[in-house]
Order: C-alpha cells, then structure tokens, then sequence
C-alpha cells in the first residue's frame, strides 16, 4: 500500500493550494510604512503622557509649596 503525495501546485492567481495570496510588493510597502507611522505616534504618545503626568506631580509639589499643604493625600 503506497501513500503518494505531491507538492502543492501554484495556482495561476498567484496562490499556492491551501496557501494565502501574494501580496503584491506596493501593498506590502504601504502596510509596512502605516505601521512604521504607527509605531512613532505610539511612541511620542507615551513620552507625552510621561511628561504630562510628570508636570500635574511638579504642578501638585508647587502648589502645595506655594499655598500651604491643604491636607489632600
């Protein structure tokens, strides 16, 4: 009893059988640059909000210095 199996075929529309389709090499840059682009807005969004809860903790310091300590904890 033999049990022959063949390398799967390339199909004419550029799919190899029970593969997914190529992408074409422009969509491939496109999606390549937005998660580029994505990854730098990441990034300067969280040095922001670094930042930013930086200064409310140095705003809260001044404040405080500057009207007495209110009690707040």
């Amino acid at each position: 009893m033999s049990n022959e199996q063949g390398t799967p075929s390339p199909d004419p529309s550029g799919t190899a059988v029970g593969g997914r389709p190529a992408q074409p090499a422009q969509e491939a840059g496109d999606k390549a640059s937005e998660r580029k682009d994505f990854t730098k807005r990441a990034g300067l969004a969280a040095i922001g909000g670094a930042f930013s809860g930086t200064f409310r903790v140095v705003a809260a310091s001044v404040r405080d210095t500057l009207l007495g300590d209110s009690g707040t904890d």
